[in-house]
């Protein structure tokens, strides 16, 4: 029996992956319809997760943790006999490794079989190579079909998988039938021609089907090929339920303090949150007696920001939902599930530091739900179709839907850009920008260049800063994660970065990283980062990237790479793509980088 992490089991290895045991055998990771199967209600109820929010937002009832082998002895509603996770045997055509004999076994063996020719009795191993396509879909390599393709037979022979040549290219492996009939694998990764694509989803089972015919092209690939399963995830940092009576009650409250007392409380929201929120209650205290300090301070700033409207408005939906986990990022929360501090700006005044940045907020806990949605193939993001089907076959009612989750606890530093600074950049650069990110606006996915520009800035800053975090906060940057908060919405824009580190024990991390998030540790480490980033060990072919067609995935990144900005996949958000330490600094000091000045 395979075993495999429960945070590998909505990663790496998740329904539809495929897992290579020790003894070589590769197996397909069922659909999460079969997860639970032989278990009682009773004993599910250990594996759910609740976040209501997320849960909302993917329309599902619920989440639940992937199952377990230890599932307690006498202990009632369990049974340490169960399988915990099913998977199948795939693919099913094996190769004899004395006469290359091809022949296709049942999926459901846990034995390595013999092989049936005369006088052989060799071991079958499982083939290198299966089919995929880019809707999601997978199946078994059509041998027959491709080897016989030019002939048009429809021929059961015997089948032989021999590798022919100096190399082992695919120009050299050639699979070969008893009637003659051979053919080499090249071209196979481009195009299985007129074999296309039928739709399979064998971990759903074994005849399960999504459509009859695909119109997507069917590629040949290595089994253990890095694009042939794309997580879709959706992480979500799980915050304090606000409900909208409270929110209408502590706004109608606060419009009616008196003008001369609202000029004071106005100025004090900027940099005294604590004397604000004093005044708020001194004036309407007994209106406000049962709403928690949190509602009180976000009521506050919808009505001091003119747009009572913010709490409606119309964004898309993964924005949306991330402006309501900013907004309890920026101030002080002591709830359980995550617990902040924001730090006087006074602090910061005898650098630069505060002409950049807005605010900084220490985060000493934080509750993460990551949630596996579907899966793509080929390439992420691909699919267009529902993404539950492609982990579940059955379309149930949304009152019974859950999906594969897990929960990790930890720690962080949020950082936000000071707004006016960042659109003075933005307008004082534009032309340059808008030379600068030519190459990315050909591929059609930013329309808005002042979005694309500030994300990538803000997203570069991440990245340097947690390459320079990991010699002081004691994690490596396997270890640290990114979540940006990007909106350019003229009313009510956003601007910053949450850096942070979980892991799966409830009492979170070690403390190492929030410790960073003092102005004496901040600033140096940020001052550091930033010099850094002008010069890259690989200059200046990093640096004139940008002007030849851009590196990196998809050629999505400008003026970085693994010497200077790259960072672990499981730490970057976006795949490390939209990178560009140009627009953090820039090389010649001419004021087109936004930390320019800082290093003056």
């Amino acid at each position: 029996m395979a075993k495999i992490r429960k945070s590998q089991l909505i990663t790496t290895f998740g329904p539809g992956a495929i897992y290579i045991e020790d003894s070589g055998v590769s197996i397909l990771i069922s659909g999460i319809d079969l997860w639970f199967k032989e278990h009682s209600d009773e004993s599910i109820e250990r594996y759910k997760i609740f976040d209501d929010r997320l849960a909302n937002r993917l329309g599902v009832n619920h989440f639940r943790l992937p199952p377990d082998d230890y599932l307690g002895e006498n202990t009632k509603g369990y049974s340490s006999s169960l399988e915990p996770l099913p998977a199948y045997r795939f693919p099913a055509w094996h190769v004899c490794n004395k006469c290359q004999r091809l022949e296709r076994y049942p999926e459901i063996s846990k034995n390595i079989p013999r092989c049936n020719s005369q006088n052989c009795n060799g071991k079958m191993y499982q083939v290198r190579f299966i089919a995929a396509c880019s809707a999601g879909h997978l199946q078994e390599f059509p041998w027959r079909e491709w080897v016989h393709t030019k002939e048009g037979l429809a021929c059961n022979k015997t089948l032989k998988l021999e590798t022919r040549g100096s190399s082992s290219s695919l120009s050299d492996i050639k699979v070969s039938c008893e009637c003659g009939a051979m053919r080499s694998l090249a071209g196979m990764s481009a195009n299985i021609g007129s074999n296309s694509c039928k739709g399979h989803m064998p971990w759903l089972g074994l005849a399960y089907k999504e459509v009859d015919e695909c119109d997507q092209p069917l590629i040949g690939m290595l089994r253990q090929a890095t694009n042939l399963y794309f997580p879709k995830l959706v992480s979500s940092i799980k915050i304090p339920r606000v409900s909208n009576q409270s929110l209408d009650i502590a706004i109608n409250a606060i419009e009616a303090i008196e003008s001369t007392h609202k000029v004071i409380i106005k100025g004090f929201l900027e940099n005294d949150v604590n004397s604000a929120l004093s005044i708020i209650k001194l004036a309407k205290g007994t209106q406000l007696v049962n709403i928690e300090q949190e509602v009180i301070l976000k009521a506050a700033k919808l009505v001091f920001s003119n747009n009572l409207a913010t709490f409606n408005l119309v964004e898309d939906e993964e924005t949306a939902y991330r402006r309501e986990e900013r907004d309890i990022l920026l101030q002080s929360c002591k709830d359980p599930l995550i617990k902040t501090s924001s730090l006087d700006m006074s602090l910061f005044q005898q650098t630069k530091f505060n002409q950049f940045f807005s605010s900084v907020t220490r985060v000493e806990k934080l509750t993460e739900t990551r949630v596996l949605e579907g899966l793509d193939r080929i390439k992420a993001g691909t699919r267009k179709g529902d993404y539950y089907g492609t982990i579940n076959r059955f379309n149930v009612n949304p009152d019974e839907r859950w999906l594969p989750a897990i929960r990790v606890y930890g720690e962080g530093i949020y950082i936000e850009f000071d707004h006016q600074k960042l659109v003075d950049w933005e307008n004082n650069n534009k032309d340059w920008l808008n030379t600068r990110l030519a190459t990315l606006q050909k591929t059609g996915d930013f329309v808005d260049i002042s979005q694309t520009a500030r994300y990538i800035l803000i997203h570069s800053f991440a990245h340097i800063l947690i390459n320079e975090l990991i010699f002081e906060c004691g994690y490596s940057s396997a270890s640290l994660r990114e979540r940006l908060y990007v909106s350019a919405h003229p009313e009510q824009p956003m601007s910053g970065v949450l850096i942070y580190t979980a892991a799966g024990d409830t009492e979170g991390s070690l403390g190492g990283l929030v410790s960073m998030a003092d102005s004496h540790k901040l600033i140096p480490v940020v001052l550091k980062a930033i010099a850094k980033a002008r010069w890259c060990s690989s200059d200046p072919i990093c640096s004139e990237s940008g002007s030849h067609g851009g590196q990196g995935p998809d050629s999505m990144n400008l003026a970085a790479c693994h010497s200077c900005s790259l960072l672990p996949e499981t730490s970057c958000e976006n795949m490390n793509k939209l990178l560009d330490r140009r627009l953090l600094v820039s090389e010649n000091g001419d004021n087109t980088g936004y930390f320019d000045e800082m290093l003056l």
